[in-house]
């Protein structure tokens, strides 16, 4: 596995679930063993996962990652010194165990992709940037691929550089009325660093126009930068206050995980394109089933 695919898996989810395993089973080992050498260093391992965890850009919610790291380091200080307080140490790594084990379960329940909506006989519309619309002449972009897997015409308005802000200007002088819109743009943003704070009320906005006009929005997402949660974590909000479904980030994580699935780490090869089109309408025909 190349130094790309090695990062794509630290945000994707796999070194999260890891992670979590690890605090866990040494928060347990502290709750389990009498004072002594081994426990204490069960601790530094509960310590040392969380901390690295918080690199991972799982979009758990700011106060608990807050919450999180703070008992496992108080779990390390009250081991590492010793401390009197025999029911307080106890505590905390009963704490620590049940909010690692929290995690795992939100999390596993927010990457699972929600419902799709019925789409045939519907127009079907993408709004992206050069993740769709390709970059290269020959290329075979993912709702092209999607559209012959599909059996459906979808209308590809994505274009190279385009932001979230481009989202309105993409659905301009095109019908909306009972479309199906994938909206898979904030890819640029999240690259130049743009307050999440911009990003998330754009996305509202775009959302909540597509709605308005009649449409059913999708958004697919992106998986966040290493100690950059912000923006999985707005579009999270943004999808819970608009009742829309999302196709996690870990099902475009797995393609750019892949051998050969990228040009240059982050567009897509036509493999990529091609596995990318073949996970969405594998999750299109499930829902319709």
């Amino acid at each position: 596995m190349d130094s790309a695919s090695l990062s794509i898996r630290f945000i994707d989810g796999t070194a999260f679930s890891l992670l979590m395993f690890i605090a866990s089973a040494g928060a347990l080992c502290v709750l389990c063993l009498p004072p002594s050498r081994l426990r204490t260093l069960a601790a530094l391992a509960t310590f040392t996962a969380v901390s690295i965890f918080t690199g991972t850009a799982t979009p758990l919610p700011l106060g608990w990652v807050y919450l999180y790291f703070g008992a496992a380091c108080a779990l390390w200080v009250w081991n590492t010194f010793h401390l009197r307080a025999h029911r307080t140490g106890q505590a905390i790594a009963l704490g620590v165990l049940v909010l690692s084990i929290a995690a795992l379960i939100s999390e596993h329940r927010a990457t699972r992709p929600g419902n799709a909506p019925a789409y045939q006989s519907r127009p079907l519309i993408v709004l992206g940037d050069s993740l769709s619309s390709g970059l290269q002449q020959g290329e075979t972009p993912w709702p092209v691929a999607l559209s012959r897997k599909l059996e459906t015409p979808i209308q590809n308005r994505a274009r190279a550089g385009a932001r979230m802000v481009d989202g309105l200007e993409q659905i301009e002088s095109i019908a909306l009325e009972n479309a199906v819109v994938i909206v898979f743009l904030g890819g640029n943003d999240l690259l130049a660093m743009r307050p999440p704070e911009i990003y998330e009320t754009q996305l509202s906005k775009l959302v909540k126009k597509l709605q308005i006009d009649g449409a059913e929005p999708i958004l697919l997402a992106y998986p966040g930068l290493p100690f950059n949660g912000a923006y999985p974590r707005a579009l999270r909000r943004v999808a819970r206050e608009t009742a829309v479904p999302v196709i996690p980030h870990t099902i475009l994580s797995d393609v750019l995980a892949g051998p050969n699935n990228t040009t240059d780490g982050l567009h897509l090869s036509d493999k990529g394109h091609a596995l990318l089109a073949t996970k969405i309408a594998a999750w299109f025909k499930s829902s319709a089933e």
